[in-house]
């Protein structure tokens, strides 16, 4: 039964589609097989990693057929559905495609916009886990807060399993400094046990795209690695 994660946050700059695309690559590295899914209003991930017109939209209206979107990455282990443009959904027919994979991966990554964002949604309705990315900006608590009360939303609208994996910081220029001084605020002070140790840092000669694969011995490409033993580590946990 794969592990199915959404990368999530109201925030639009909080290195959502970032985060996603470098957990499923690490993923990969490790043998694991994954299937990452972009379901972001913006697409952004789908036009730097497919040229293809038939997407996840074409198949949801039943105008494809599900080996004309999966496509093969640079790594074995991965394997990446794109969605190109936005629609309306009436049907299971998302959780049915969900259902169907779930004995083909054994991790499945989606790249998610906010909870207003129909896509998103049904991503976390199916999602056994969170993971919400964190930038140490303005307005960064108030979108937290949101992602929170979305999570609720979720479990309340029958994913009673959906949980928060834990928050990720990324990008902090003052590292631990930053994170301390969020976590003073008191209306997240009682979710400080969910941070994850490993910290995604600002790094200048990042590429964009899978760095775990491009630049393996970049800063970030190992804190995405280290990030991965966490990661496991909780889901053996919860076994």
């Amino acid at each position: 039964m794969a592990i199915k994660i959404s990368i999530t946050n109201y925030s639009p700059t909080s290195c959502k589609t970032t985060t996603a695309m470098n957990l499923a690559s690490s993923l990969a590295i490790y043998e694991k097989k994954t299937l990452f899914i972009d379901v972001s209003k913006n697409f952004y991930a789908s036009k730097l990693l497919s040229k293809k017109k038939k997407d996840l939209s074409c198949f949801l209206n039943n105008k494809c057929k599900l080996k004309d979107i999966i496509i093969s990455t640079e790594l074995e282990f991965l394997d990446f559905i794109p969605l190109k443009k936005r629609m309306i959904l009436r049907n299971d027919n998302f959780k049915n495609l969900i259902d169907s994979l779930n004995e083909t991966y054994e991790y499945i990554i989606f790249d998610t916009s906010s909870y207003e964002f129909a896509m998103s949604k049904r991503a976390l309705w199916v999602s056994d886990y969170v993971i919400i990315p964190i930038q140490c900006k303005k307005n960064a608590l108030l979108s937290l807060l949101k992602t929170l009360n979305a999570i609720k939303d979720t479990n309340n609208a029958g994913n009673e399993n959906l949980e928060l994996m834990g928050l990720l910081f990324t990008y902090p220029r003052k590292r631990q400094k930053e994170i301390k001084d969020f976590f003073q605020k008191d209306a997240i002070a009682s979710f400080e046990d969910k941070i994850f140790k490993t910290i995604i840092p600002y790094d200048s000669e990042f590429k964009e795209g899978f760095s775990a694969i491009s630049d393996i011995k970049s800063v970030c490409a190992s804190s995405y690695l280290s990030l991965i033993d966490e990661i496991m580590n909780k889901v053996k946990t919860n076994e």
